[in-house]
């Protein structure tokens, strides 16, 4: 079942709840060093946890889990308390590196909203905050929590008292006890809180939310290089991300923790601003000594002084590391930039629980709980805020704003009117930067710091709608110094690297780009045919090259190419539809079924004829039939059939007599499909025509696995996989594979079926197909579900996301096949996994699996 249309059979409660928080001591480094030992621990971990909470009559909530992390809710406080004891004691039993696994817990109790099986609100936060200052082996719990428990304790089990403690982006201190358990005479080790450090970061009055992969990743770099500079626009969360990651961090620098805003910093001398603001400034020699982390937020102001100056102070103070914000890198050596990501987001019409997975929704129900506490948030309401949060691209400045307007508006009003007024948005909060009032703020003090030349490009670049490569922008711009002025706009925050593809691919968040548009104002239009012309012309320059050299360039190409067809369906039909045939291989291949189908049939209720008009009908049937309409397919190719004299198109009707037996292998008509599969094998015999030949031989294997006789499939597919790779028909050939390896694996032979589905995925990964990858990632999980049912998940979740972004159609046995796997996994606790796999993309997904599937131990 597609993971968001799954449902919780439980009901979650609610009331005043005790909150349960729990994480894995060391478990990074673990996973660093012992991999393979660390998926077993955290399936013995995840598996006992789950025991515990439900015995105790709790509900766990996976999903509200982050990496090791486990969070539960209990309507019974004691209960809470009882599994608390109850997991170190057991959770000690399970070693990794010779050494008991630790789990840190954190207990606290109040009121929470409950939305889509998803639980917010700040006692969340608070129970996170409480965890987090607990060490291994130990359980710490709130003032509140221990009011309910105080008189309820187990036998031998008593409360040791920490006093208040000062917890990361919590307002006012917090009275902290630990439990101690029987025999435990003293406490494991003081709470890890801001009380015992020196440090002026600043106190935000609303909570973090999210990012804590990000937080991770920046503490990693750190760790190893003494400046990390935090880069991305105006309104991304830069300076949140980085006090975060400095409070994290306090307690590991004796020296401290400064904090320097300059914000409101005009001048040269960087140097003397920080000690005014760290409270030196009558310290006219001063400098950082010992182990020491400034934090110098808001650096692009005076990019040049204070780059200067932060060269110097790493060159004379060896222990001092520093962190940085910026919208523009301070290029200086030693640098290391993190480009800060916008907030996830859920998939386009996400519901339910896969929507409150995103960071982005998370903290827009945050923010919109702070304006209407008591209001209950529906369905219907969830879906407006997946829409507004996608809108807005996941900037939280935007998020927070919008949040804001939904304060005297519905939510429906706030999403309809951000599609025409996205860069004006503006929060009701007095107070902050002029610059970070509205989104539009942010950008014209960006826009005005660029050379004339930059503002220009930047301007034009407004006119992809999609991630760009640098080759593609200079043969747009034009010029020679078009990529120089792509990397300073990157180094100024303005455009964003997309992905970690292979070459780097280019993107301005969404209201960067409609900030760009604006300034092209009347040019626009013109601009846009401009790049029409560019994009269709490297379509037609790339489709003069064999298909398999140039399905990577088209795949950069083709969403900059759908929208010029589109727009040439209307000034010239005949030759959008030339193209549109001339991408019909790349479409097949490449999961754009979909899209090249819509041009089609645009295409062809725009004219009458065309010189290709039987090809393109014998197109449309192959694309309806690789969606899985398979009448829209009958009647395309029927047409196409009516249309054909056998006698003057030999080689066309073979064509259709090949295509009309692999729909009715589907339909499940073996013997006609047979009938008219030989028919045109032996007329492609006649003709020569090899590379069709080889085409129908690999559709006969499937003949052969879907009729049943698996025997008959591992022969034909050993000659069919043959002819294909003679003929360098490298996607047939790995569908044999495939087919081959599903016979096997009907037939018992678990590790001929094994081995072949590994070279097939490996040689997949060179020339991906969506389609032919469903069959491999469902012979995956059936191998997988075993021994690996994580594995086994994960397969399934690129399946579901497959399934929804492809439009891809399971046959009933797929389905089928599908289902008996999860009912293995019914109580594996692996729904976290499946997730995994549905956010993961397709060539990640088969190079996890094909790992997965070589760790498998051989079948006796």
């Amino acid at each position: 079942m597609p993971l968001e249309l799954a449902v919780l059979s439980e009901a979650l409660p609610g009331g005043v709840l005790t909150f349960w928080m729990s994480d894995i001591e060391g478990s990074t480094a673990l996973w660093e060093s012992h991999r393979g030992a660390m998926v077993e621990a955290i399936q013995a971990h995840e598996a006992t946890v789950r025991r515990l909470v439900s015995d105790l009559g709790g509900h766990l909530l996976l999903s509200q889990g982050e990496g090791d992390s486990c969070f539960a809710v209990f309507a019974d406080p004691k209960a809470a308390l009882d599994a608390a004891l109850s997991a170190h004691r057991e959770l000690a039993a399970i070693v990794v590196d010779g050494r008991p696994l630790k789990v840190r817990i954190g207990l606290h109790a109040g009121f929470a909203d409950l939305i889509s099986h998803t639980y917010f609100g700040p006692e969340i936060n608070r129970t996170a905050r409480i965890r987090a200052a607990a060490c291994g082996g130990q359980t710490l719990i709130s003032e509140v929590a221990r009011q309910l428990v105080r008189d309820r304790l187990p036998a031998g089990i008593s409360l040791y008292d920490h006093g208040k403690h000062t917890l990361k982006d919590l307002l006012e201190p917090i009275g902290l006890f630990e439990v101690l358990g029987e025999g435990q005479s003293s406490p494991v080790a003081a709470p890890r809180s801001l009380d015992v450090v020196n440090h002026n970061l600043p106190t935000f009055l609303s909570s973090f939310i999210g990012r804590r992969a990000e937080q991770d990743e920046v503490i990693g770099l750190l760790h190893h290089h003494r400046l990390v500079t935090l880069a991305g626009t105006g309104g991304l969360g830069k300076s949140r991300l980085a006090s975060r990651v400095a409070a994290e961090l306090a307690d590991q620098f004796v020296e401290g923790v400064g904090y320097v805003d300059f914000g409101d910093f005009s001048g040269d001398d960087a140097l003397g601003e920080i000690r005014r603001q760290l409270g030196v400034a009558d310290q006219a020699h001063w400098l950082p000594r010992g182990e020491t982390l400034l934090l110098l937020d808001t650096c692009e102001v005076a990019v040049d002084a204070i780059a200067e100056t932060v060269a110097t102070l790493l060159r004379r103070c060896p222990e001092l590391r520093v962190l940085a914000t910026s919208r523009e890198w301070l290029r200086i050596e030693g640098e290391v930039v993190y480009d800060v990501p916008m907030l996830s987001l859920p998939p386009e019409g996400a519901t339910g629980e896969l929507a409150t997975l995103s960071d982005a929704v998370s903290l827009f129900v945050d923010r919109y709980r702070l304006r209407r506490p008591t209001e209950a948030i529906s369905a219907d309401a969830v879906g407006n805020i997946v829409k507004i949060v996608r809108l807005v691209d996941g900037i939280p400045l935007a998020i927070e704003q919008a949040a804001a307007q939904a304060a005297f508006r519905s939510l429906a009003e706030v999403e309809v009117d951000l599609r025409d007024h996205l860069r004006d948005l503006a929060g009701l909060e007095r107070g902050g930067t002029r610059r970070h009032r509205t989104i539009r703020a942010c950008l014209d003090w960006s826009l005005s710091s660029l050379t004339p030349e930059e503002q220009e490009t930047f301007t034009q670049l407004g006119v992809f709608r999609s991630p760009w490569t640098a080759e593609l922008a200079a043969h747009f711009i034009g010029g020679r110094m078009a990529k120089d002025r792509l990397s300073a706009l990157v180094s100024k925050s303005l455009v964003v690297r997309f992905g970690h593809t292979e070459p780097q691919t280019y993107r301005l968040l969404d209201p960067v780009a409609e900030f760009a548009r604006e300034q092209l104002g009347a040019h626009l239009a013109e601009m846009t045919q401009r790049l029409d012309g560019v994009v269709l012309g490297l379509v037609r320059e790339a489709l003069n090259r064999p298909i398999d050299e140039v399905m990577p360039e088209l795949n950069r190409l083709f969403p900059h190419a759908l929208p010029a067809l589109e727009r040439l369906l209307d000034a010239d039909p005949g030759a959008a539809l030339s193209l549109t045939y001339a991408l019909r291989y790349y479409c097949l291949r490449g999961g754009r079924v979909l899209e090249g189908r819509s041009l089609l049939e645009a295409g062809l209720r725009r004219v009458d004829h065309h010189p290709e008009w039987l090809s393109l009908w014998n197109l449309l049937g192959a694309f309806a039939f690789t969606h899985g309409d398979f009448p829209a397919a009958t009647s395309a190719w029927t047409k196409a059939l009516e249309l054909t004299d056998p006698a003057k198109e030999p080689l066309r009707a073979a064509d259709l007599q090949h295509n009309l037996a692999g729909l009715l292998i589907v339909r499940e008509d073996f013997a006609q499909a047979r009938g008219l599969l030989e028919a045109s094998i032996a007329q492609y015999e006649a003709l020569g025509e090899a590379s069709k030949l080889a085409m129908a031989h690999g559709t006969r294997t499937a003949w052969f696995y879907h009729s049943g006789d698996y025997a008959g499939c591992v022969r034909q597919g050993g000659d069919a996989f043959d002819r294909a790779e003679v003929i360098g028909l490298e996607a047939r050939a790995t569908l044999c594979l495939f087919l081959v390896a599903m016979a096997h694996f009907e037939l018992g032979n678990l590790n001929e079926s094994r081995q072949m589905l590994v070279t097939g995925l490996n040689r997949w990964t060179r020339v991906p197909d969506s389609g032919d990858l469903i069959l491999a990632l469902i012979l995956s999980a059936q191998h997988l579900v075993d021994e690996r049912p994580d594995a086994a998940a994960y397969s399934l979740g690129r399946i579901d996301a497959l399934m929804a972004t492809e439009s891809l159609k399971l046959s009933d046995a797929q389905l089928q096949q599908i289902e008996q796997v999860e009912a293995k996994l019914a109580s594996s606790g692996t729904r976290r996994r499946r997730s995994a796999g549905y956010r993961s993309s397709d060539l990640e997904a088969a190079r996890n699996l094909i790992e997965a599937l070589t760790t498998l131990p051989p079948s006796a």
